[in-house]
């Protein structure tokens, strides 16, 4: 009776004030058995993979399975699963089993506690003091006896919350600390594949502070398009330099606008540079039927350069434009030759005399 009308007054509160979650404690439902009651309708609870979430989502599919008719009564085993993510967060499974048995009914005594939980009497005492001491379980004075009680899971939940996050923050700080006083900035970190490329490069693009250099080829750039335009939006200044067509409506954009199929008749290999803060560099090959492995690094030797070759693709580019040499759009990379060899030839250069490509017979 004292559980249908504890139900039916949360049941009340709960459509009054049109909460998300049923006000009424989860876990105390978990162990009450509700025959014939009924939770009310189209609830949700999202657990997001996280431990402490996948707890409450266990515990409140449970509670409407029970309520919704189903006899539930815990048993030994039944609720390893419960217990398995208690230790996700810390909880040894004697603990866990407290827990959740102090949930169920409270404040009682150790006897009833050891009973409930199914954990000997032997144990239980030393379980339930350690617990106290860890701030998961209070102590009430009743006549003489310790009653025992939890402090509620949602409560619980938010401290342990907040020590993790607290200690992951204080573990970040510690960790810039050791990485800015480190003497070798120069290590070279070596990129296996083309997926793993793109998530270095995808990561790089997201840890801008305040520019981005690009040299980038037509596939690479609509696959970064939605990154570098929220760069953008944040501030990060983004120059890029491209022979192809890019889709970038924002930054400044140096390109040739030569058809991709047009270049490829020419390079086979599809090279691309990214500068982040001035600072790091991944150097990569977009072309993944070629086996080479990609690049990130900090060498502030490799930066400079990395810099330098953008420097002169920008420069080189606007040379045949300002010269007339070049058209304002290519469709061919006949027309880019044509353009390269005039002036070439207007600046009385031997290409004999010129260092080659590594890839150039």
């Amino acid at each position: 009776m004292a559980a249908k009308l504890l139900f039916r007054l949360t049941n009340s509160i709960h459509r009054e004030g049109n909460c998300k979650e049923p006000p009424f404690h989860p876990i105390f439902l978990y162990r009450l058995h509700f025959t014939n009651l009924r939770l009310p309708k189209n609830h949700s609870f999202a657990s997001n993979g996280n431990p402490l979430d996948m707890l409450k989502k266990k515990f409140y599919d449970e509670a409407v399975s029970s309520s919704n008719g189903h006899n539930y009564y815990s048993t030994p085993g039944e609720n390893m699963d419960i217990y398995e993510l208690f230790k996700e967060i810390g909880f040894s499974i004697n603990e866990a089993k407290v827990y959740t048995a102090l949930i169920g009914k409270n404040p009682i005594n150790g006897y009833e506690v050891a009973k409930r939980s199914n954990v000997t009497r032997t144990m239980v005492y030393d379980i339930l003091n350690r617990m106290v001491g860890k701030g998961v379980v209070e102590t009430i004075m009743q006549g003489g006896t310790t009653l025992y009680a939890p402090v509620p899971y949602k409560e619980l939940f938010q401290r342990l919350r907040q020590d993790y996050n607290s200690r992951l923050e204080e573990m970040e700080l510690t960790l810039d600390s050791m990485e800015s006083e480190q003497q070798d900035g120069s290590l070279i970190k070596n990129i296996p594949d083309y997926e793993a490329m793109v998530a270095e490069i995808r990561a790089l693009i997201r840890s801008a502070k305040h520019e981005i250099y690009l040299s980038i080829w037509e596939e690479e750039a609509l696959l970064f398009a939605d990154d570098l335009r929220e760069m953008s939006a944040l501030g990060v200044n983004i120059i890029t330099f491209s022979f192809c067509s890019t889709p970038f409506d924002f930054g400044i954009n140096y390109t040739y606008d030569i058809p991709s199929k047009e270049l490829y008749k020419i390079w086979s290999r599809r090279r691309i540079t990214v500068v982040v803060d001035r600072e790091r560099i991944l150097i990569g090959e977009g072309n993944d039927a070629i086996e080479e492995i990609s690049i990130i690094t900090s060498n502030t030797m490799l930066v400079e350069m990395s810099i330098d070759q953008i420097l002169l693709d920008i420069i080189h580019l606007h040379s045949l434009k300002q010269s007339g040499f070049l058209q304002e759009h290519i469709t061919s990379i006949e027309q880019y030759n044509a353009a390269t060899a005039r002036f070439q030839q207007q600046l009385h250069l031997d290409l004999s005399r010129l260092p080659k490509r590594a890839d150039q017979d």
